[in-house]
């Protein structure tokens, strides 16, 4: 197994109701490795591989980032988007956060039932190991 794949799987393992882990090249709009539980389908993969690109470099993800600073009277973003996003669902969270200055992202996908705060805790834990690792 490769680093990244260790990693992902270390958070998949630490995380309660963990079902997914993931890293993805946002420049390449690619999935580099996806771990998850066998439950968790081809078709749920590629759904989060598009979710995830159009999340940090979809034209919406921009324009509301920017509206949003407009209602607060700061200047429109000039970084690449969202640095973090945590989404809620009937049940499921999706935990992800850009690394490699926004070129890539991490992302974990857990059922509803799970600790928020160690979610966060164990995915930014990789962080100082995947990201050397990303293209």
């Amino acid at each position: 197994m490769s680093q990244m794949n260790d990693a992902c799987r270390k958070v998949l393992e630490s995380v309660g109701n963990a079902l997914a882990c993931g890293v993805f090249d946002l420049e390449r709009k690619q999935a580099l490795e996806i771990v998850h539980v066998p439950e968790f389908s081809d078709v749920q993969q590629e759904m989060i591989t598009r979710a995830i690109m159009n999340l940090f470099r979809g034209i919406n993800a921009k324009l509301l980032a920017n509206r949003a600073h407009e209602q607060i009277g700061k200047p429109v973003m000039k970084e690449k988007g969202f640095r973090e996003i945590q989404m809620a669902f009937e049940e499921n969270f999706y935990f992800s956060k850009t690394i490699k200055n926004g070129n890539a992202a991490l992302i974990l996908v857990t059922k509803e039932n799970t600790n928020i705060g160690m979610a966060w805790v164990q995915l930014k834990s990789v962080i100082p190991i995947v990201e050397p690792l990303i293209p």
